[in-house]
C-alpha cells in the first residue's frame, strides 16, 4: 500500500485546493457584487458542486470498493462520515449534484418516487451566509409544494474535509480492514482505462 501519510496528504491537498477556490471567490464575489450578475454565477456554484461530489465518490470508492453501487456507496459514506443521521439530505444530494448536475449540465428539480416528494435546493456559495434554514438541511416549503434542500458551498467542502480526516484515522487503523479495500481500488482510480473501440 502506498504510505498511509503520502495518502493522506495527497487527498488533504485536493480539499485544500478546493477550500482556497472556493474562499478567494467568495470574497471576489461579494466585493464585486456578483459583478452585477443576478442569477449569482450558478455555473460556478454547479462545477464546485461537481467536484465536491465527484470527491464523495472518490472516497467512497476507496472506503466501500465495488461492493456496493454508486449512489447507495456514496450516501453510506456520507452517513457515516460526513453527515451522520442525514440519510435524507445525503440522498438528495448525490441524486442533485453527483447525478443530476453532471448528466443534465444544470441542477433540476426532483421526485422522488418511493416518498413522492418533489425536491429542489437553495445553493449559497459562501461562509457567513444568512440562512432561514441551517446548512444542509430539508425544509418544506409550503408556497411552492416543495422540499427544498439547503447547502453553503463552502460549508460543505468544510464538512467533507472533517468526514476525509475521519475516514483517514480510520484507514491508518485499518477498521473493518479498510487498507485492503484501499489497495484493491487504487490502481483502478489511479490509471483508468477505456476501450477506444467502444466510442464509434
Amino acid at each position: 500500500m502506498h504510505d498511509l501519510s503520502g495518502v493522506s496528504d495527497e487527498l488533504a491537498r485536493s480539499l485544500e485546493q478546493l477550500e482556497f477556490e472556493v474562499g478567494t471567490l467568495w470574497r471576489e464575489f461579494q466585493d464585486t457584487d456578483w459583478y452585477g450578475n443576478s442569477p449569482h454565477f450558478p455555473f460556478a456554484h454547479f462545477g464546485y458542486m461537481m467536484a465536491i461530489f465527484a470527491h464523495i465518490d472518490l472516497l467512497s470508492r476507496y472506503w466501500a470498493g465495488r461492493d456496493r453501487p454508486q449512489t447507495p456507496r456514496m450516501v453510506g459514506f456520507l452517513d457515516r462520515d460526513v453527515h451522520p443521521g442525514k440519510t435524507e439530505e445525503n440522498c438528495v444530494a448525490v441524486q442533485l449534484w453527483r447525478h443530476t448536475v453532471m448528466h443534465t449540465g444544470e441542477a433540476r428539480r426532483l421526485l422522488d418516487t418511493t416518498s413522492q416528494k418533489h425536491y429542489t435546493w437553495r445553493l449559497d456559495f459562501g461562509p457567513g451566509t444568512q440562512l432561514l434554514y441551517p446548512h444542509y438541511s430539508i425544509y418544506y416549503d409550503a408556497d411552492d409544494g416543495l422540499w427544498v434542500l439547503v447547502i453553503v458551498v463552502a460549508n460543505l467542502v468544510a464538512d467533507l474535509k472533517q468526514g476525509q480526516a475521519r475516514y483517514l484515522r480510520d484507514l491508518a487503523a485499518n477498521v473493518g480492514r479498510l487498507q485492503a479495500k484501499y489497495q484493491s481500488q487504487d490502481p483502478d482510480i489511479r490509471l483508468q482505462s477505456f476501450e477506444s473501440s467502444r466510442c464509434r
